[in-house]
């Protein structure tokens, strides 16, 4: 089946809705990284991007996953699978950011990166077949998240090699 761009229509009222729930989640998750935040400032690696950015990146992430959402659902013969399959990485991200920003758990926040990881690559490898260049927007996402991956893992070796320190005992 050969792709025929689909641009978004600002009268489209799917293109708006979707912009509308994606945006939304990324309210709900920001409130969560605003909740958590000094959290992280004490763990962020000195070779990590300063925290005044995150947000920045996500906003721009999350404009380009709803173009992309919108674009590919349009594309796909299907429909409902890569909708599903944006949703679900949209959902991963949510509540990735809870249990890093809110709960604290880092092993827990890895797991849920790594199945991210493996969904963001499902939706590049899925939409590819449908649009090049809306997947491609997806590469994006795909190296921010693999990014937090990194750090979170780093931060997890980190807090390991602190349990693992070998106190000295005064006898």
């Amino acid at each position: 089946m050969k792709y025929r761009p689909t641009y978004p229509s600002f009268n489209d009222i799917v293109f708006w809705e979707t912009i509308l729930v994606v945006f939304a989640i990324g309210y709900i998750s920001s409130s969560f990284i605003a909740y958590g935040l000094s959290y992280y400032q004490n763990l962020q690696p000195n070779w990590a991007p300063p925290e005044y950015t995150v947000p920045m990146v996500w906003v721009s992430l999350y404009f380009l996953i709803a173009v992309t959402l919108y674009d590919l659902s349009l594309s796909d013969p299907k429909k409902n699978v890569f909708m599903c399959l944006g949703v679900l990485s949209i959902i991963l991200q949510l509540v990735w950011s809870y249990f890093f920003y809110v709960l604290h758990n880092l092993v827990v926040s890895l797991a849920l990166l790594t199945v991210l990881v493996c969904t963001i690559i499902t939706e590049i490898a899925y939409g590819w077949f449908y649009n090049h260049l809306s997947s491609g927007l997806l590469i994006i996402y795909l190296f921010w998240v693999s990014y937090l991956l990194f750090v979170n893992a780093y931060l997890i070796s980190q807090e390991n090699k602190k349990l693992l320190k070998p106190t000295t005992s005064s006898n």
